[in-house]
C-alpha cells in the first residue's frame, strides 16, 4: 500500500490506534505519511478500529486537519 501512495498529490492524515494489533506502527501511519507528505497521528488507548473506539479523538483530528489543508479540486 506505501507504494501505491508515493507521489499522492493529495493532504494524507494517517489515524493509528497505539494498540492495533493488525497493523501496528510505524505501518498503519508512519509509513503512509512519509510516502504521500502527509502527517500521522497515533491515538491513545485504541486498536484497529479506531475511528469507533475514539470517534470524538479521530472527529477532532479529522476536523483539523481539513480546516489546515487547502486542496484544489
Amino acid at each position: 500500500m506505501v507504494e501505491e501512495l508515493a507521489g499522492c498529490q493529495v493532504p494524507v492524515l494517517a489515524i493509528a490506534g497505539s494498540e492495533d494489533h493488525a497493523y501496528p506502527q510505524p505501518i498503519s501511519g508512519v509509513n503512509i505519511a512519509a510516502a504521500t507528505g502527509g502527517t500521522e497521528v497515533t491515538v491513545e488507548d485504541a486498536g484497529h478500529s479506531v475511528a469507533v473506539e475514539q470517534t470524538d479523538v479521530v472527529a477532532e483530528h479529522l476536523a483539523r486537519h481539513f480546516a489546515e489543508s487547502s486542496v484544489s479540486l
